[in-house]
């Protein structure tokens, strides 16, 4: 049956899109730290940051 609640439960590995605003320095800082290497993209960048702040925050 479509649409039931067990086809809507998140599997692992599911992500959901979300939208941020950025000023043009920290942006420019990110896509430098990416194109220096440090970070495979813009995405790797921000994933690691929140992982960060949550670890950061977990104690």
């Amino acid at each position: 049956m479509a649409g039931s609640a067990r086809d809507l439960k998140p599997k692992a590995g599911d992500s959901e899109k979300i939208t941020i605003n950025l000023g043009y320095v920290d942006l420019g800082h990110i896509d430098l730290l990416v194109q220096e290497g440090f970070y495979a993209n813009r995405t790797d960048f921000i994933r690691t940051a929140i992982r960060n702040q949550i670890d950061r925050h977990g104690d």
